[in-house]
């Protein structure tokens, strides 16, 4: 179990303060007792000795109350004023008010209720640890879906993530008519870029263009990582046009970017490939497509979108 999780169990503990004290709770099960007795004289004539049969109630609520000892003493208090009250006042020979059957019963009464106050209790304790359990678990299991679908260098989405997306997004696209574009950017001559300055310059490099792309794309419209230098755009209800002024301006934002934070001879470029084309049958063969205009476009000199 994790601190958490312990903090959690601790909780039911804590709550045990907020009891009435001893003193406090031994005066009110005497007033509960006093008021019993009070009756008795009046029960006694209607029921007899059956009348005493009230005290187990008595007993178990203050059983269940607090717990199986206080029930204990005050079933044996409660007995021994009981049978003072049938012999003294209302004439009962000692030998029938001592009622030995009826005090065991009592005490079974008493450890009776003391233990199934102490199950409530139990369980009541441990559903708290179960919930606070669970919750951790959701807690963690959250992280862990999050950690699926999140690349942990840039924190945009990932290449699996955007794949499943792209199935989706490509067959309701198909299914209603509608148009949907997908991306491939690259970023030129990445691997010489990490050379020159360094993988942690890369690493940041990626992740400022990471910021880039998804601080300028539509909330509907998805960034991800593709892998290495590679990151990949999907856009949803965007015709070809639409979607390559988004690209061009994002190239030249890139292109523009103050990479001087980094290294001051640095300089960033993306090229891409751009597909608008459904009837290419598969979310595949359109990714394909992307891929093969990145080429083109990277053979043609670069820092450039080929759609």
């Amino acid at each position: 179990m994790n601190a958490a999780a312990e903090q959690t169990a601790v909780k039911p503990a804590k709550s045990r303060g907020l009891r009435p004290s001893w003193l406090l709770f031994f005066l009110a099960g005497l007033v509960l007792w006093a008021l019993h007795l009070a009756f008795l004289p009046l029960l006694y004539t209607q029921f007899g000795t059956e009348s005493v049969l009230l005290a187990f109630v008595v007993v178990a609520l203050l059983a269940w109350s607090g717990g199986r000892s206080a029930g204990i003493l005050f079933a044996l208090i409660g007995h021994g004023i009981t049978v003072w009250v049938l012999s003294s006042r209302l004439g009962v020979p000692l030998k029938y008010a001592l009622q030995i059957p009826t005090l065991l019963v009592g005490l079974l009464v008493a450890v009776l209720a003391g233990h199934l106050r102490n199950l409530q209790r139990t369980l009541t304790r441990q559903t708290r640890e179960l919930q606070g359990l669970q919750a951790e678990v959701q807690k963690h299991r959250e992280s862990l879906e999050r950690q699926a679908r999140v690349d942990p260098l840039t924190g945009i989405y990932n290449r699996q993530h955007f794949c499943e997306v792209f199935y989706v997004e490509y067959m309701r696209a198909v299914r209603y008519g509608e148009k949907l574009s997908v991306a491939l950017l690259d970023v030129d001559h990445f691997r010489s870029l990490n050379d020159q300055h360094s993988h942690v310059a890369g690493d940041q490099v990626l992740q400022d263009i990471a910021h880039i792309l998804q601080s300028s794309v539509r909330e509907m419209d998805v960034v991800a990582r593709y892998g290495g230098g590679g990151f990949v755009l999907l856009l949803p209800c965007t015709p070809p046009e639409a979607a390559l002024q988004l690209c061009n301006r994002l190239l030249s934002q890139v292109s523009g970017h103050m990479w001087a934070h980094i290294d001051p001879r640095m300089q960033v470029t993306l090229s891409g490939g751009l597909c608008s084309d459904l009837t290419l049958g598969s979310p595949e063969a359109m990714l394909g497509k992307s891929e093969e205009l990145l080429q083109q476009a990277k053979q043609d000199g670069r820092n450039q979108i080929k759609k």
